[in-house]
């Protein structure tokens, strides 16, 4: 797959991103584009100074365990470390 985004623009000035496959045009999109492949979506963006992004994305599977549940409140970040118990037999001084 090949992704072609002219940064000056078109004929009529519009930025444009074309995905072709085996040199055939098989989408295009005005930028930002989101231009779907199989197993997600490939991302073009542009900036001011040239191209920004072209990216794949694919969609993320989100696993539910049997018996899980959602957390009660914020979860700590860090997680706080056990704590571990004073040596025995040392006082602070």
């Amino acid at each position: 797959m090949d992704v072609d985004a002219r940064l000056w623009g078109d004929s009529d000035g519009e930025v444009i991103a074309r995905l072709y496959r085996d040199g055939v045009n098989t989408a295009s999109s005005k930028l930002p584009a989101p231009l779907p492949v199989p197993g997600g979506v490939i991302e073009v963006e542009a900036s001011s100074y040239g191209l920004r992004r072209c990216g794949f994305d694919a969609p993320v599977a989100v696993v539910v365990l049997e018996g899980a549940r959602p957390l009660e409140g914020p979860a700590p970040y860090p997680p706080s470390a056990p704590s571990t118990p004073a040596v025995s037999g040392v006082s602070p001084g």
